[in-house]
Parts: structure tokens; sequence; C-alpha cells
């Protein structure tokens, strides 16, 4: 893949739980998706061009963006699409609970929910910071999401993680079976093939958590909600739409491997694309900084590997795309280049999708100037999903990344409506 125009690329420092804007607010937000064209040829459809969206807010370097070709109107070019969003809801000012007889109070009379510092707010809470972003994302964002995915036009949902307020280090008192089964429930009951991977609000800033050790009750308590057999996000419970350009012509419903011990980790592939969840939370935590081996990049390199040495179909992938909260370390795409010298050298485009910055507006950048590595941030709290698709030149020049922003507006202002 190339782009038309020179590109900069951006630095991003995140400024946590923070988004400042001075964008208008507009009322019943589109997407800037409009009319589909028609390529003439397949050398002036299927590259990168600089888009007329920015990246900006949150201490964000403001720049374009680049984006990928579009997909076709008959979605003859695209091999898989799906949602991204995350960073929401957070919701700490919301002072629901769990009362002694377990019903749900609106204004809870046992604990304050809303203390500023979780010091004030004992572990053994029964909050559930259920307000105003918790109902944008079970009014507005899952429905519109479901809809899309009805019509055909998505195939699942990733969450890039951080569905509750943080609050600094193994002291984050929100982090209780009360709020992670508001969540589950949230995400389980309004949402449709739903995957999350852990952000730091909701794992290495969990009250309890030990950063020496691969587990404590906090993160098995993660695991049960959100990642375990038990859950209702371990596989997808619908169909992949039809179409899609792939060899099966679009319609599975592909197998969710997860890894042992951590299984939060995910690997799954559709139409030759593979995808992976990994476990990369902001700070510092067990697996980025203690583990006496990277247990993300251990994940790829076994899922990868057992591509590139099978007897009977090796080498199948023509793109990757990995999930987290925060952009992988660069030793992991070690091991995807380890896994493209398997497989003749041919270099394959990879996307990573992640959250934590808080953009105003999202970010999609290229490191490279091949646009072979292709970064995507999605917004934060109030704002719409992206739809992201992986998009196939049918004349075999590659995989390539588009991305439709269906809420055009800065997030954290007011929940997006949708016609």
């Amino acid at each position: 893949p190339i782009v038309d125009e020179s590109t900069t690329f951006t630095t991003i420092t995140v400024v946590k739980d923070e988004v400042i804007t001075d964008e208008p607010i507009l009322d019943n937000p589109t997407s800037i998706e409009h009319q589909k064209p028609v390529p003439t040829t397949s050398s002036d459809y299927y590259k990168y061009t600089n888009s007329d969206t920015k990246c900006a807010g949150a201490n964000v370097i403001q720049q374009n963006n680049i984006n990928g070709p579009q997909p076709l109107a008959d979605k003859s070019n695209i091999a898989i699409q799906f949602f991204a969003f995350g960073d929401t809801p957070y919701d700490s000012y919301s002072n629901t609970c769990i009362d002694a007889n377990g019903v749900k109070e609106e204004d809870c009379t046992l604990f304050d929910c809303t203390a500023s510092r979780t010091s004030n707010l004992p572990a053994d809470n029964t909050c559930t910071f259920e307000g105003q972003e918790y109902e944008c994302v079970r009014d507005s964002l899952l429905p519109y999401m479901n809809g899309r995915i009805e019509e055909g036009d998505a195939a699942f949902v990733a969450h890039t993680g951080d569905f509750i307020r943080g609050s600094g280090p193994a002291s984050n008192t929100r982090c209780t079976s009360y709020s992670f089964a508001s969540r589950k429930n949230l995400f389980g009951d309004y949402g449709t093939n739903f995957l999350p991977v852990p952000g730091d609000n909701d794992w290495n800033e969990c009250y309890g958590y030990d950063i020496n050790s691969n587990t404590d009750p906090m993160r098995e308590l993660w695991r049960d909600n959100f990642a375990a057999e038990s859950s209702p996000f371990h596989q997808f419970t619908r169909d992949f739409p039809e179409g899609g350009g792939g060899s099966d012509g679009g319609t599975s419903r592909p197998m969710i491997h997860r890894q042992d011990g951590n299984p939060e980790n995910y690997f799954f592939s559709h139409n030759n694309v593979a995808f992976f969840g990994i476990n990369r939370p902001d700070g510092r935590s067990y697996i980025s900084n203690k583990a006496p081996v990277d247990i993300n990049e251990a994940w790829v390199e076994h899922r990868l590997g057992l591509d590139s040495s099978s007897e009977s179909s090796s080498c199948t992938f023509q793109s990757i795309v990995i999930i987290g909260h925060t952009w992988p370390k660069e030793s992991l795409y070690d091991k995807v280049e380890e896994y493209f010298d398997a497989c003749g050298g041919t270099v394959l485009p990879v996307l990573s999708v992640s959250g934590n910055a808080h953009p105003r507006s999202y970010c999609m950048t290229s490191k490279g100037e091949s646009n072979m590595r292709v970064e995507v941030t999605v917004e934060a709290f109030q704002s719409g999903p992206l739809l992201i698709s992986v998009v196939r030149d049918p004349e075999g020049g590659g995989d390539f990344f588009h991305v439709e922003d269906v809420d055009p507006v800065d997030s954290n202002r007011r929940c997006p409506t949708f016609p």
C-alpha cells in the first residue's frame, strides 16, 4: 500500500480521564461517509490517502488522518468489518448501587459512589456507576451497532478497555463484583458479538492488584465476567454477515481461541484476517513489566506459528489486526515479523486498534512510509464507535484498512443520536 501525499505522523501523550474540546456541538450527527465511489482502476483506488478528518485533542498533535479505500456498495471488496470503541462508560459521578436486599438504588444510601477519592469508598461497596454514559451506551451506541450488524454491515464489536473510571495503581475500589456485573450485563444483554479487552482502570488499577503475580481475586473476577467459558463473551453468539469476498463467502461464526492462563487474550481468523486481543493496559503491569516471558508476545508467536507451520495450509493470513487498550510493544511486532520471514518474507498489513489516549476525534496514522503498519485510536466517553473495514483489492494488491466515523461530533460532550 502507498499514500498519495506526504504524511507526518503522530505522537500521542495520554492525559488520563480528561478531554478538553472547544469544537461546536452538532445535533443529530451523521456519518462522514456518503456516496461510495466506483473505482476506475485498481491502482487508482486501492491506496491510502490523506483524509479530511483530523486527529486532535488530549494533547495529541493535530493533523490529518490517513484512510484506506472505501468499501464498495456491493461489499465485494470487504474481507470483514467491525466496530471499535472504548473508555466508556465511566460514570464516577453516578450514585447507583445495589441495596442490602439486592435491589438497585438510583440514589445509593449505603455508600457515596460519587466520592472523588476512592480511598473514601470502601472495597466492599456495591456501587454500579450507571449514569449518563451508561445510558448512552445502552440506549444509543449498542442499539446502533446492533442495527448495523443486523443489516450485515459489521461482524462484531471490540471494546478497547476501561469501562469504569480509574484512580491509580492498585487503588481503584470501583472494581467490585457489582460494577463488573453491571458492565457484563450491559454488554452481554444489549450487545452483539461483543469482545472486550482489559484497560488499566479495570485491571492493574483495581484495589489489591498484585504486580508480581499473573492473578489475584480482581483479575479472576474480570476473567470470570468477560472471558471465561461461562462468560457471554467467551465465543461469538451470532453468525458473521454473508458476503465479504472470502473463500467461504464470508459466512461463518469463527471460533475464538483463548490463551491458557490468560483468557483475556484471544485470537480468531476470518477471511484470512488474523485478529488478536491482547492484555495491554496503561501503566505498569505483570504482563508488561514482571512476567519472565512477555505473555502477549508468546500468544502472538504461538498463533502465528501455527499458521506458518501448518502442513495442510500454511501462511494463509493476508492481514493482521491487534486490539488492545494501548499499542503493542515494539517487541511484539518482532514476533509478527518472524511470521513474515517464515512465510517467505512477504510483509502483510498490520492494524493496531487502541483506546486510552482519549482524543476528542479519532486518530488513524501510519508507522513508516510503506503504510504497512497502521494505528487507530478510538475516542472516549459519549462518542460514537468507529466502523473499521478490512478492504481487499480483488486484483491481488493486498488488504487496506478503512475507518468510518459514524459520529463526527467530537467526544465527551453529549450522547450521539443516530437516524
